[in-house]
């Protein structure tokens, strides 16, 4: 009795019975015949390897590709560098026809909403771990961009100027400033007249321009803080065990 599938036929290896043989359609022979050399030729290098090195293809008469597997995956390689550029293409065609409709903006409006926390953490494990990279990027960017930069620091400087506005008068402030130890919150050196006042929760993270938001800081460690969250700062030089 033969067995449901070709494929499970074939795979018996040398139990087969061929009393069987003759039952099989002539493609089905042929491909039985194939199943019994371990070895089978490349259409691509012109090798000869074994059939493991061959991927399977039910629509061929031995059951294999006619390219081995290095062959297939050279070729497949080839044709997306071939086609790189063109599809690239397609997908800019693609961008610039929907990125100013509304459904897309919003789209995008709630994807950034819901995804902050996750791109937070990815942006900082990418930080860490490519940290001379990024800030490469970073620097050529803004040297390829002057005036989209200096937008940027415009705006950042009249958001900080509206908070710090609001916040503890500059007499109080100073008052304050000349009562602290100059020891640097974060890594406990002495900063003597070149301390830093430090928001402990950073503007631009919803802090305050209020007394008990402020600390001294050294410059080192002020410009390394900048706008992370303090508790993530504090871990990373070692204020928190």
């Amino acid at each position: 009795m033969l067995p449901n599938s070709l494929d499970s036929y074939i795979k018996n290896g040398p139990q087969r019975c061929y009393q069987h043989r003759a039952a099989l359609t002539t493609n089905e022979r042929m491909r039985f015949d194939m199943a019994d050399s371990p070895i089978k030729t490349c259409s691509v290098c012109q090798q000869e390897k074994l059939r493991i090195d061959f991927y399977k293809c039910a629509g061929t008469r031995d059951g294999l590709r006619s390219a081995c597997k290095p062959c297939v995956s050279a070729t497949n390689r080839a044709s997306v560098l071939r086609h790189h550029e063109k599809r690239k293409e397609e997908k800019r065609a693609v961008y610039r026809a929907v990125r100013d409709t509304p459904e897309y903006k919003d789209y995008r409006k709630a994807h950034a909403q819901a995804t902050k926390e996750q791109k937070r953490q990815y942006d900082k494990l990418r930080h860490s771990r490519q940290a001379e990279k990024v800030v490469a990027r970073a620097v050529a960017w803004q040297k390829a961009n002057p005036s989209r930069r200096a937008a940027i620091t415009r705006s950042y400087d009249a958001r900080r100027r509206s908070k710090v506005g609001a916040g503890v008068a500059t007499e109080i402030l100073r008052q304050w400033t000349d009562s602290q130890r100059k020891v640097c919150y974060w890594c406990g050196i002495k900063c003597g007249d070149g301390f830093h006042v430090d928001h402990y929760v950073p503007l631009s993270k919803g802090g305050a321009h209020e007394i008990a938001n402020l600390v001294i800081a050294c410059p080192s460690c002020n410009i390394k803080k900048n706008a992370k969250d303090p508790l993530d700062f504090a871990k990373q030089v070692g204020r928190l065990l």
